[in-house]
């Protein structure tokens, strides 16, 4: 299993869909922020979650800020959830 923070976009994403690759189940973990912190945009780690499962892979998404240790308990929770075997 894997946490990946910044997982909709550029290395987060080629490292989330390389660890599923691989194997690993993975939370797909993006608040998404553009580059400059504005907005919240939910649409790229949903797309990369499918494009995860298109191949056969386990993931999901979550849009939790690890900014906060509340956000990081809650994604170590969708992970253990979600993902736990």
């Amino acid at each position: 299993m894997a946490v990946v923070t910044g997982a909709g976009r550029g290395f987060g994403r080629g490292v989330a869909k390389l660890l599923a690759s691989q194997g690993a189940s993975v939370v797909v973990a993006d608040v998404g922020a553009s580059l400059d912190g504005e907005g919240e945009d939910l649409t790229p780690a949903a797309q990369v979650v499918e494009e995860i499962s298109e191949l056969g892979g386990r993931a999901v998404a979550s849009y939790h800020s690890v900014a906060t240790m509340q956000g990081g308990a809650n994604i170590v929770k969708l992970l253990s959830k979600s993902l736990g075997d």
